[in-house]
């Protein structure tokens, strides 16, 4: 049984293979491609494309642009209150977890600024 030349390159499934060439290409700027096929095209680059932005900052935007998680009412009652208490007592922080500039600031001055901002958050919350 003689094959056919032409049905042979038909079956085959690399019939439209072609390889790649091995020269260098001459660069060509995403600019460069960009304004000849959208000139081309009629279209402006601005139409076109969407503004790109950082995935970080868009995090950051839903964090703070979005709803304000619900608040979940825990009933703390003396039992619990102990528990708490029991399991913070012997709770610390490595001294690496602590930011160089927090360990330049007294341990009062803390609480007087931590105090001090509750009392004007209880304060402005009663107005």
């Amino acid at each position: 049984m003689v094959a056919d030349a032409d049905t042979d390159e038909e079956d085959s499934p690399h019939n439209e293979y072609q390889p790649l060439p091995m020269h260098e290409m001459a660069e060509v700027s995403d600019d460069d491609l960009n304004s000849d096929s959208e000139e081309a095209a009629g279209i402006s680059n601005e139409d076109s494309l969407p503004s790109i932005t950082r995935i970080e900052d868009a995090l950051v935007k839903e964090v703070w642009m979005g709803p304000a998680p619900k608040a979940v009412d825990i009933e703390m009652d003396n039992n619990k209150v102990d528990e708490v208490k029991q399991a913070m007592m012997n709770f610390t922080l490595p001294p690496s977890s602590i930011p160089e500039w927090a360990n330049n600031i007294p341990e009062e001055q803390w609480k007087q600024q931590l105090i001090s901002r509750l009392q004007y958050l209880q304060k402005k919350g009663k107005e």
